[in-house]
């Protein structure tokens, strides 16, 4: 019976292992599957720490941003700056009891409170019964009762938040002169390098420039860029802001509340401690005027030197020298007058509209010695010429069927004043008619020819004849007001052909002046005008080349030989029809033919009479538009057009210099016929000048950003803006303001020191530091289970801890012997026999059956 109880006993302790192992391991199979693991869940667990913050979770540690232009002049590059986050793990709390994820957690709480009470309570019996092996049986069952709890430690995956850095470069106009660009270029790398070593850093860069917006005067806007950019940083994480400029910032706040007070504000100043520089300023110039009045122009004159106030006294410039200044006034090009200035001195100059459209007026200072650069020390207004009147004088001859296209042609125009005087009799024709029956007004001779010739801004010579009825005198001031910058257009008729007498070509004056001498033949016959290859490319008739095949014909024509000029049109026999000249200061076209009223009329389809009429009155006005030889420059949105008018074959070069003095030579490409184009990048802001290499020195201007532009009011490098908003006291930041070119000339690099645990009032920097208040705080970006009791471990407590308990009930096991507890046999079989002795004595009770044997 004994024999089959332990049996029976090594039986159970064996499967009681066997099943405490297997329980083992399926509760920790069990606790994997009740882990925290899921993505989404952890993603909404990481914001708990910081909900503030939006950290990359996408496990890149890798920040791209945009390259310095100043670095990489391919727009299209980008520069990778390494910057690591450290990440850690930390235990947060315990969980002492995890049931399986499938199984009730309170039915099996209740189950594993039962069994082990129950499991408990045969223990203890079973000790205080003095059974071998009892102590090793209720750990065993401790131990399979704490592996079944599953206890765990819960471990939360730690990434410390970024610290970010703000670095503004200034690459305005003003960054290109001397090496200024090459200083900026070298302190942005020394910057970026050092912070790349920095751990948990990101660098953000704000590019300033100012070629957007170049319309408006705003000059360079450093801090406004500055506040875009903050609005995409929690305000906490923000470590420091370095800006590299040469301190000629417009938009300088009195305070800057989008920092936070702890947030230190670096400014690196390019350019050197003696720069200097001279520039011209208009205070005020007027829009438009009208063609011949006068127009007043303000200006003055700064010289500028760093940490020097601008003065206004007429003796002594900013920079101390005793001094005037020459400037030259100058029209398009041709020099005006030139007027000796004081530095600060304001002054007025007067200027005559000379011509409608763009008159450009040019103020050149001369240059001062040293001086950063010569682009400001000129400067162009443009006052757009209008004529308000046109006051236009015809006189006709003998009546013909074109003198009323002409008069209701100039009629129509609401800007012309027209006066048309016909004459029809010589002073010396007698005849009876009665004087009422004569004109009521007698032609004003004298008023028109010496009082106000010079007031008309085209006479025109409609069928006139040479026979008295205008005194040779009168003839001969038409040419001198030619010379002297009138126009004359001439409409030639019959009596124009007849040298002997009738011709105005026989009035010696005139004849200097009028470039087609009539050769006596009058052609009759019908013929159409075609434009010719000098027409083609002439402003006036070039857009009405080839449409000459739909045009209705004329029928009379003076023949003549053209001395100089351009012939635009040619009609019979390919003889001059339009011929235009220039005549000193003034012009003449001359119209040999009287039949263009037929256009008018639609004779044969007509022909565009309106037009040509219109466009050689343009030209006899001198509007640009319809010169031989011009230069235009437009501007179409971030490209530069130049438009250079030729009736040559092949223009020479361009030259065309940038507001930052750089100078570049293009080649013009021809379009249509006379116009020639070139494109240009509109990059810069400022006054863009464009000549003719060689030859006519051909000059335009354009200014793609206002008047005066605020970038070059003041070029020199300097720390005074930045003073009011970078220090220790108030409101100011305590930050790094210097210069990055020492005394000596020489580059002085500036140190990155990351400062932790700053607060308000922290020094976050030093003569030659600048510090970043680091980030410290954390996000969580997971958690992780880690079982407190391996199931490894728990398997071999609980087998062995049974094994051992089952080892020390057997009387002979191996375990007795290792403990000292089994002798020999023979003393075994005495012992148990004097027990079993003593057990029958104590059951018959002494003296019962006398002394035992």
């Amino acid at each position: 019976m004994a024999s089959i109880s332990r049996k029976a006993k090594s039986f159970f302790a064996s499967a009681f292992a066997v099943a405490a192992i297997g329980l083992t391991i399926g509760t920790d199979a069990f606790a994997q599957d009740s882990q925290i693991g899921d993505p989404a869940e952890q993603s909404a667990l990481s914001q708990t720490l910081d909900p503030a913050a939006t950290p990359d979770t996408s496990g890149s540690d890798t920040l791209t941003i945009p390259a310095n232009p100043a670095i990489n002049t391919d727009a299209t590059s980008q520069q990778q700056i390494v910057a690591p986050k450290a990440r850690t793990q930390t235990v947060s709390s315990y969980d002492l009891y995890n049931p399986p994820q499938n199984i009730d957690g309170n039915l099996f709480g209740a189950f594993l409170l039962g069994g082990g009470l129950l499991y408990a309570a045969f223990a203890l019996y079973g000790a205080r019964k003095g059974t071998k092996g009892a102590w090793l049986r209720a750990a065993a069952g401790g131990a399979l009762l704490a592996v079944l709890c599953n206890p765990e430690s819960v471990v939360e995956n730690l990434d410390s938040l970024p610290t970010d850095v703000i670095i503004v470069t200034d690459i305005t106009a003003s960054q290109d002169l001397d090496d200024r660009a090459q200083i900026t270029a070298k302190a942005y790398e020394d910057i970026v390098k050092q912070l790349s070593q920095i751990e948990g850093v990101n660098i953000r860069t704000i590019e300033v420039d100012n070629n957007e917006g170049a319309t408006e005067d705003d000059g360079t806007q450093i801090f406004s860029r500055l506040q875009d950019g903050l609005s995409e940083i929690p305000r906490d994480r923000l470590g420091a802001v370095f800006i590299i400029t040469d301190g000629q910032i417009h938009d300088v706040p009195q305070n800057l509340d989008v920092l936070d007070k702890t947030t230190p504000l670096h400014a690196l100043i390019s350019g050197y401690q003696d720069d200097m520089d001279r520039s011209i300023v208009v205070d005020q110039a007027p829009l438009f005027g009208s063609v011949g009045e006068k127009k007043t122009i303000r200006f003055h004159v700064s010289d500028n030197a760093d940490n020097t106030p601008d003065t206004a006294t007429a003796q002594t410039d900013t920079l101390g020298k005793t001094s005037r200044i020459d400037v030259i006034v100058k029209r398009d090009g041709e020099e005006l007058q030139s007027i000796s200035v004081a530095p600060g001195e304001t002054i007025e100059v007067e200027v005559e509209i000379d011509h409608v459209g763009q008159n450009d007026f040019v103020l050149e200072a001369e240059v001062l010695d040293g001086e950063l650069t010569t682009v400001n020390n000129r400067i162009v207004t443009s006052i757009e010429g209008i004529r308000e009147d046109i006051n236009i004088l015809l006189l006709s001859g003998e009546p013909h069927k074109g003198m009323r296209m002409l008069r209701d042609f100039y009629r129509e125009d609401p800007d012309v004043n027209l006066v048309h005087f016909t004459t029809l009799r010589p002073p010396q024709k007698q005849d009876h008619t009665p004087f009422r029956e004569l004109s009521l007004v007698p032609f004003p001779r004298y008023e028109i020819f010496v009082d106000k010739l010079k007031d008309f801004d085209l006479v025109i010579m409609d069928n006139n004849t040479h026979t008295g009825i205008i005194p040779a005198p009168y003839y001969k001031r038409v040419a001198e007001y030619v010379k002297e910058g009138g126009s004359l257009l001439v409409l030639a008729g019959p009596d124009y052909a007849n040298l002997k007498s009738g011709s105005l070509y026989n009035d010696e004056e005139l004849a200097k002046i009028m470039t087609a001498k009539p050769d006596g033949e009058i052609i009759h016959r019908t013929f159409k005008p075609d434009v010719t290859a000098d027409g083609e490319r002439h402003p006036v008739t070039r857009e009405l080349a080839g449409d000459d095949e739909n045009w209705g014909s004329w029928t009379r024509q003076i023949g003549s030989d053209v001395g100089s000029g351009y012939v635009l049109m040619s009609g019979a026999d390919d003889e001059a029809l339009i011929v235009v000249d220039k005549q000193d200061s003034g012009r003449v076209a001359m119209l040999l033919s009287d039949s263009m009223y037929l256009w008018e009329r639609g004779y044969e389809g007509g022909g565009p009479y309106a037009t040509l009429l219109g466009n050689v009155t343009q030209w006899l006005l001198k509007n640009p538009a319809m010169a031989e030889e011009n230069l235009e420059m437009v501007r179409r949105n971030d490209q530069i057009i130049i438009n250079q008018q030729t009736m040559g074959d092949l223009p020479s070069p361009l030259i065309v210099t940038t507001p930052s003095g750089k100078t570049i030579t293009v080649e013009p490409e021809k379009t249509e016929n006379g116009l020639w184009t070139a494109i240009i990048p509109a990059d810069e802001v400022g006054e863009y000048k464009v000549a003719q290499d060689g030859g006519d020195q051909l000059e335009a201007y354009l200014n793609t950003g206002p008047k005066n532009p605020k970038e070059f009011e003041n070029t020199v490098s300097t720390t005074l803006n930045l003073a009011p908003v970078i220090g220790e006291e108030g409101n100011k930041h305590a930050g790094y303001l210097g210069r990055l070119m020492n005394e000596e000339a020489k580059y002085d690099p500036i140190k990155v020191v990351p400062v932790h645990d700053a607060e308000n009032g922290s020094v976050l920097s030093g003569k030659d530091w600048a510090g970043i208040r680091m980030n410290d705080g954390v996000v969580v970006q997971g958690h992780d289970r880690e079982p407190l009791i391996p199931p490894w471990l728990g398997a071999l407590a609980i087998a062995g801890l049974f094994m051992g308990a089952w080892l020390r009930e057997r009387e002979d096991g191996l375990l007795g012997k290792l403990i000292g507890k089994k002798g020999d046999p023979d003393q075994d079989g005495e012992a148990q026999a004097k027990k079993q002795a003593e057990n029958t004595t104590n059951k018959r009770g002494p003296g019962r059956n006398g002394p035992s044997v």
